[in-house]
């Protein structure tokens, strides 16, 4: 557990910001640093939303996550053979997740492998989709290839990437070769999603809301369940040292000075 979380709190001058010295609510932050260590994510390690990254960028402050071969469907048709969908046709890493709100709002089949993807909720992430033809490679390539993520190496994948009406992308797990299919053929399916860190979970095990700009270190709030309400700031009308910062950074020194400074 992290212990150097510090009081979202800062010195307060205007008294429109306080009712009888109480602040309704309080939240803490955690910061952190050095991504190599405990921020950046690494290939075929556990991703933010529990899946297993295959992919990073950033020095591991973003990437791609495939979800845990537990969520896994078989026997899924990519859906709509034949039907003209607007959309659908990247290939590219970046447009898996596009590929499957095209795909969705274009065929109102049911029980099929983007809108099943759409609709996966695991380890309180919902923003998983069909990847693309390049991501699923790079599934293969970087999970698959290495024994790594519970794949049916016997088994086709879908991707969420369209060749025609009639056909669309798929690759087999034995031997990585990718070729497009009839829509109606049942495949297997792996959902994946990408993250970029902001809002997602951070090392303290609170949400990410703040990345520093070369992405060394970052701010996340603690969870919901520790935020405390009707508590005062504290050591009205006494006179402080510090805590009068105002800037990111300045939080965790603005609270060692109300603590070191005020006895109540």
């Amino acid at each position: 557990m992290k212990t150097n979380f510090y009081n979202r709190i800062r010195k307060i001058i205007s008294t429109k910001n306080i009712f009888n010295g109480i602040i309704f609510a309080v939240s803490a932050f955690f910061i952190f640093g050095n991504p190599s260590t405990i921020f950046a994510y690494t290939l075929r390690g556990t991703g933010p939303g529990g899946g297993i990254v295959f992919y990073v960028t950033n020095n591991g402050m973003s990437g791609y996550e495939a979800a845990p071969v537990s969520t896994e469907w078989t026997s899924k048709q990519w859906g709509c053979n034949g039907t003209v969908l607007t959309g659908a046709t990247g290939t590219a890493v970046g447009t898996g997740k596009q590929n499957t709100t095209d795909i969705v709002n274009g065929c109102a089949q049911a029980d099929i492998a983007a809108r099943d993807a759409r609709n996966l909720v695991y380890n309180g992430k919902s923003d998983w989709f069909l990847p693309s033809k390049d991501e699923l490679n790079l599934m293969y390539t970087q999970l698959a290839a290495y024994g790594v993520g519970g794949f049916n190496t016997s088994a086709y994948y879908w991707s969420s990437s369209s060749y025609s009406d009639y056909y669309a992308w798929y690759q087999y797990f034995s031997n990585g070769s990718q070729i497009y299919n009839p829509k109606s053929t049942v495949l297997n399916v792996r959902a994946i999603r990408s993250f970029n860190n902001l809002r997602d979970t951070g090392p303290g095990g609170g949400d990410i809301f703040y990345v520093a700009p070369d992405g060394s270190s970052g701010l996340e709030s603690a969870p919901a369940s520790t935020q405390w309400v009707n508590k005062q700031w504290g050591c009205v009308g006494t006179l402080l040292t510090g805590a009068t910062g105002t800037a990111v950074g300045t939080g965790k020194q603005n609270t060692t000075d109300i603590v070191n400074g005020c006895a109540q």
